[in-house]
Parts: structure tokens; C-alpha cells; sequence
């Protein structure tokens, strides 16, 4: 299976990004930049926890808000596979009946 320039791309956008990423937190596991090793308490740490959640929930609020707001507002996908059936149904009709 051969894959079109545009998919080569995405791929190795992927590969790099997940390779950026774990550099990234392989580095902060081992020269721990911000010290959180010396955190003792639990309410501390629940605070980072929170905090560190707070950008990637961002993040997955946006995308799910475009994924939905495509979703809806195209009227192919709303109309889902009932209505691309009948359009393949219609289809051949027209074809098996020879009309224009």
C-alpha cells in the first residue's frame, strides 16, 4: 500500500511530534526542572496534578467543539447513512432504468 504525499506528511509530522514529546518529559523526569521530587504533601501534589490537567482539557474541549460544530452544520453528516443509502439507491435506479 503506497501512500499519497499528503499521508507521508501527516506521518511524519506524527513521528516527530511524538518523538519531540518524549525528549520532552524524558528530560523533566530526569533533571526534574521545578523540583516536585521535594513535594511531601498530598494536597500539593493533587494541586500540580490539576494544574498540569488544565491545558490538555483545553486542548480537547477545542477539538471536540470543531469536530462537533463540522458534524452539525454539514448536512451530509447530519443526515447520516440513511440518506447516503437512499442516494446510492436512487443511483442506481437511475442507471438500471437509463434515466438522465
Amino acid at each position: 500500500m503506497s501512500l499519497s504525499n499528503k499521508q507521508q506528511g501527516v506521518i511524519k509530522g506524527m513521528g516527530s511530534a511524538m518523538l519531540m514529546s518524549i525528549v520532552v518529559i524524558s528530560a523533566a523526569i530526569l533533571y526534574d526542572p521545578f523540583h516536585y521530587s521535594n513535594i511531601s504533601q498530598i494536597s500539593q501534589k493533587l494541586a500540580v496534578l490539576g494544574l498540569s490537567l488544565v491545558l490538555p482539557t483545553l486542548f480537547l474541549i477545542a477539538s471536540i467543539g470543531r469536530l462537533a460544530k463540522y458534524r452539525f452544520l454539514v448536512q451530509k453528516i447530519l443526515m447520516g447513512v440513511d440518506y447516503h443509502l437512499r442516494q446510492l439507491k436512487l443511483l442506481c435506479y437511475k442507471v438500471y432504468c437509463k434515466i438522465p
